[in-house]
């Protein structure tokens, strides 16, 4: 009897554990509203670029479902990754804060905060 309590207790210590590591850096909830939106519609969703009017390569980047639909290619075309456009097109780099804060925000679920 004592042999099963240690493997159910064994077991149950194991399934608890986390397999996740914590991001040192994205240990706050990153707002989209606050943060994220506002990194976007700066950045992303102006004039020429990815707004309703413009829809350059007929993305448009101006809610957050649209943002959240494209999160990954966001992500990838910011951080200039291999294999997407780097943008802002035509301008510089994010502040690597920038970057961060929707790496994060995406890390996190890409919450609608």
């Amino acid at each position: 009897m004592k042999k099963y309590f240690f493997f159910l207790a064994l077991g149950l210590t194991m399934s608890c554990k986390k397999d996740k590591t914590i991001d040192p850096v994205c240990v706050d909830t990153v707002s989209f509203s606050a943060t994220v939106e506002p990194i976007i519609l700066n950045s992303c969703a102006t004039s020429g670029c990815h707004n309703a009017s413009s829809a350059a390569e007929g993305i448009v980047l101006e809610t957050y479902n649209q943002i959240y639909q494209r999160r990954n290619a966001v992500l990838g075309s910011i951080k200039h990754q291999s294999g997407y456009t780097p943008m802002p097109l035509g301008a510089d780099q994010l502040s690597s804060e920038q970057i961060q804060a929707v790496s994060c925000w995406i890390s996190q679920g890409a919450p609608n905060n």
